[in-house]
């Protein structure tokens, strides 16, 4: 599920709290992906990024210095129950 599709609500309303929610597209948002994680004030990153994204979660790591995890689909389905 897209996070336009309320999993980044129902994160937050679940867990109470704060939810900054970022979709990528392909690869091209791999600078502007970096760029919004370093911006925010979380210290710990759930990604859903699929096989070719990956390393991109290890580099959003090394750039920003926060906690990177990809947990795939079980951000929306298992965490958000959406």
């Amino acid at each position: 599920m897209p996070w336009g599709g309320g999993c980044a609500a129902a994160l937050s309303i679940r867990y109470g709290a704060q939810v900054d929610a970022f979709e990528m597209y392909d690869g091209r948002d791999h600078e502007r992906s970096i760029a919004a994680v370093h911006a925010s004030g979380a210290r710990l990153v759930l990604m859903a990024v699929g096989p070719a994204g990956k390393l991109h979660v290890v580099n959003v790591a090394e750039t920003t210095g926060k906690v990177c995890l990809d947990v795939g689909r079980a951000l929306s389905g298992m965490w958000a129950g959406v």
